[in-house]
Parts: structure tokens; sequence; C-alpha cells
């Protein structure tokens, strides 16, 4: 055999034996956008990690892969639904001995604000209203000063 025909034949196994597998994991609470990137940082520069809808496309591998699948097993789970509320009743002011001035304040009938929101999504509960104070001055002559 001739040196070339070694160095070949080399060559050729030795990338056969670097070929990855190829795996598609399919995800059943979470998005593949929202574990993309815990998958592609546990991958790391040995592979590689793509979504497709609900489906991640796995090259790596097939130790790789199944340490990814045991872990994404961990983290594909529903989200929590939660209750979030708001008490804004007048209960809690300041008492007199408190050096805290309330100029004013007012609240709805009731006091409480609830709402529904799921784990890692925000949820937005408007208390008040925003009011934009404004102030003038004049100097000695009258004149406005900004």
């Amino acid at each position: 055999m001739s040196l070339r025909a070694i160095i070949a034949s080399l060559a050729l196994l030795c990338s056969i034996s670097a070929l990855a597998d190829t795996q598609v994991i399919t995800l059943q609470n979470r998005t593949s956008t929202d574990l993309l990137p815990i998958a592609q940082n546990f991958i790391g520069k040995n592979g590689k990690v793509s979504a497709y809808g609900n489906q991640l496309i796995v090259e790596a591998s097939a130790s790789k892969i199944k340490n990814l699948e045991d872990l994404l097993a961990q983290l594909d789970k529903p989200a929590r639904r939660l209750l979030i509320t708001v008490d804004t009743s007048d209960n809690n002011l300041p008492d007199a001995s408190s050096s805290t001035r309330v100029i004013s304040t007012a609240s709805r009938n009731g006091g409480t604000q609830q709402i529904q929101a799921t784990e890692g999504v925000p949820a937005f509960i408007q208390s008040g209203q925003s009011v934009p104070l404004t102030s003038t001055q004049t100097d000695a002559y009258g004149r406005l000063l900004t």
C-alpha cells in the first residue's frame, strides 16, 4: 500500500469517528426558544443545537445527547399558574409616631386587586395614577424661570 493510500484511509477513519449523532428532542411544556440557550450552553462547542417549532435538533456525541435529554426532562415541566394579590386599602397607613407624612390617599372599594399570571411571564397591576408635577418660578422682575 502506498503512503498516500494509508494517509487517506487514516483521514477517512478519523472523520467517520468524529461524526456526531443527530437527534430531535420534542418538548412537551416549554418552548424551544426558552430552552435553546440552555441546551446550547450545555452542548458547548462540541456540538450544535437548533430550534424548530417545539423541537430541539441536536448534533453531538451520543453521551452528550443523553445527558441533555436528562437535563431537559427536568426543565420541561408545566409552568405554574400564580395568583398575585395586591392590597391597596388604607389599613396600612403609618401611625402618628411615624416620621412619614402622607399627603393624600385614595383607594377603590374593596382595596385589593388580583391577577393570574404564568410563571416566567410578566404581569402588571396598576395602583394609583401618575400625575406630572409642574412648578414654575419667577425672578425678581416677574419673568418665568425654566
